[in-house]
């Protein structure tokens, strides 16, 4: 009976351990910092903007980095406030990012831009960006739906591990932000009308990139290559067209906030 019970207690406390039940080890709340109205081009983040309006050629390089042992990571909306939304009106999102594979990782958690240091003219620098941004999904639209302006932006250089937060199997970041229901691209294709929807959809991504330079000028050779690429699974929003207190009390789009 006592070796029974020894096991048994051996058992619970393996449950009970913070691997075993998952953890929260860091977190970010962003939502007083300005809302990004725009997003940087690919000359602006590899600090070539300059160069492109020379009478020279920057070589360029992209593609995906694969690693030796495939993450398992979980990009999930756990709360956007108010759940009832309409133009121009701002979302506070939380989000989690979890590791559920079987290896730690290392993930860019500066909410400053890093500055590469090159000790020779020649040397190759680099550092991680992580975006995350939400996008919007109403009626016919709920297949892509537009990106909302706002957002939130994390990087490291990559040899820096104190620019990183480590997460151990089990264990996850939490990042707040907050969003403008309103299109972040300035087009047609990137902007479809929104229409009331008592089951609207917002999902955020985290998109992850390295970005590198070798040397400067019309000799620039420079490279951005994707690291990450995460969907949350959809959380269900109302939009409205207009604020609850302009709206016909006889509108369809005339609804209470889900729970």
């Amino acid at each position: 009976m006592r070796s029974t019970c020894s096991v048994l207690v051996l058992v619970l406390a393996m449950i009970m351990t913070p691997d075993a039940i998952g953890q929260l080890v860091a977190t970010k709340d962003l939502i007083s910092n300005p809302v990004k109205e725009s997003i940087p081009t690919s000359a602006t983040i590899l600090g070539t903007s300059e160069v492109q309006e020379q009478d020279c050629f920057v070589e360029h390089y992209d593609g995906a980095i694969v690693r030796e042992v495939r993450e398992k990571l979980r990009l999930e909306i756990v709360s956007a406030d108010p759940r009832l939304i309409y133009d121009k009106a701002a979302i506070v999102v939380t989000v989690h990012l979890k590791n559920e594979g079987e290896q730690p990782v290392l993930v860019p958690w500066q909410t400053v831009h890093v500055d590469p240091v090159r000790t020779a003219p020649n040397d190759e620098t680099s550092y991680e960006n992580a975006e995350i941004r939400v996008t919007l999904r109403t009626q016919e639209k709920r297949g892509g739906g537009a990106f909302l302006k706002g957002g939130a932006v994390l990087e490291a250089l990559p040899d820096n591990y104190e620019q990183h937060v480590q997460l151990l199997p089990g264990q996850w970041v939490e990042v707040k932000f907050r969003a403008l229901v309103e299109c972040l691209y300035d087009t047609d294709w990137g902007c479809p009308a929104f229409k009331a929807d008592q089951h609207g959809q917002l999902v955020a991504h985290w998109s992850e990139w390295l970005f590198t330079q070798k040397g400067d000028g019309c000799k620039a050779v420079t490279g951005a290559y994707t690291s990450r690429k995460l969907d949350s699974d959809p959380l269900e929003i109302v939009y409205a067209s207009l604020p609850p207190r302009e709206q016909d009390p006889e509108s369809p789009g005339r609804t209470e906030s889900p729970r």
